[in-house]
């Protein structure tokens, strides 16, 4: 209760020296500024950090007008354009883009939005057409996962590349790209911030990215003691894996079943067929195998696919896809996809 006072009085103050609240808070906890850049995914522990020493901001192709036209016809898409092109977003003083996003027809394919030119400090650090860099094929730190085309994100293309700047930033793109939104940091000052570099490819960054899921996200702590134990758990029945007493902290908790195997990741696009189209394949097996088994993937958006099989001439069964079902969260309303 007293620190509380104390912290009121202290705000008091502030109000009263004649700064804005927003300014005030800024000015209190501008120490608590965020991690900038590469730092942001190295730092995990500072995602429970508060940040009032900076602004998350959005430029988007939302209708000024308040209407539904919030890229359909591409109206407000543009904050204006020049010789480059359609300027998408653009800010003075130090800051950081922290995602971008596009969509547009067919199906999120964003070919037709032509380059993506980003500047930082007066200085280009990216241009290049937008479906190379969403695809991956630019290379250096934009690659998946910290990009995604329209297969990766559902229709949409992400650039998830953090890019400081400490004077000036702005983002161009040759064609209008109807539906987009830029997502910025905005810092109180530029102090430890270090202007993207394109070169710095953050292998380390892209490796612990690419195991979440897979293996935990931190960094090794010093000091830290596991504590393991094997158990068999029947239904509804409990089991004490661990008892700790202390000052500490639990950095992990990790549960493995054995009867659990890893999915091998998917990267095809596998095959399409018109209306009777088909394909057929034929394997030849060891004599001393000891069994086979034959994993088909399908669309389940797709109706009455049909798989036959058959050993040695001889059908051995049949694999139907029956009726088309909608995709998890997939959305039934003409409004929900751009027309």
């Amino acid at each position: 209760m007293y620190l509380g006072v104390a912290t009121l009085a202290a705000a008091t103050v502030v109000a009263d020296a004649g700064l804005s609240p927003e300014a005030a808070f800024a000015q209190r906890n501008a120490a608590a500024r965020g991690a900038v850049g590469w730092d942001t995914y190295r730092d995990v522990n500072g995602l429970t950090q508060l940040r009032g020493g900076e602004q998350s901001r959005q430029f988007s192709s939302f209708a000024r007008d308040g209407s539904n036209n919030d890229g359909f016809q591409g109206t407000f898409s543009c904050l204006r354009t020049w010789q480059r092109g359609c300027v998408i977003a653009e800010h003075s003083g130090p800051g950081e883009i922290s995602s971008i996003w596009f969509t547009r027809e067919p199906w999120g394919d964003v070919t037709g939005t032509g380059n993506i030119v980003i500047e930082l400090d007066g200085r280009v650090v990216l241009d290049r057409p937008l479906i190379d860099v969403v695809t991956g094929r630019v290379g250096g730190p934009f690659q998946w996962p910290l990009v995604g085309n329209a297969d990766d994100a559902s229709g949409g293309a992400v650039i998830k590349v953090p890019m400081p700047y400490r004077e000036s930033m702005r983002v161009t793109v040759q064609n209008n790209p109807y539906f987009y939104h830029v997502n910025t940091r905005t810092f109180p000052d530029s102090n430890g911030v270090q202007t993207f570099n394109p070169a710095d490819g953050a292998s380390d960054v892209l490796r612990r990215l690419r195991g979440f899921g897979v293996a935990d996200p931190k960094p090794s702590a010093p000091g830290a003691r596991p504590t393991r134990r094997d158990f068999e758990l029947a239904p509804g029945a409990s089991v004490r894996v661990a008892e700790l007493s202390g000052p500490a902290q639990i950095n992990q908790l990790r549960v493995r079943l054995p009867q659990v195997l890893a999915s091998p990741q998917v990267v095809d696009d596998g095959m399409a067929y018109g209306q009777g189209g088909g394909s057929r394949f034929r394997m030849a097996v060891h004599p001393g195998n000891q069994g086979i088994r034959v994993i088909r993937r399908y669309d389940p958006q797709i109706a009455y696919q049909v798989a036959r099989m058959n050993v040695d001439g001889v059908p051995a069964g049949d694999g139907a896809a029956g009726r088309p079902r909608p995709a998890p969260g997939a959305c039934r309303s003409s409004r929900c996809r751009p027309r």
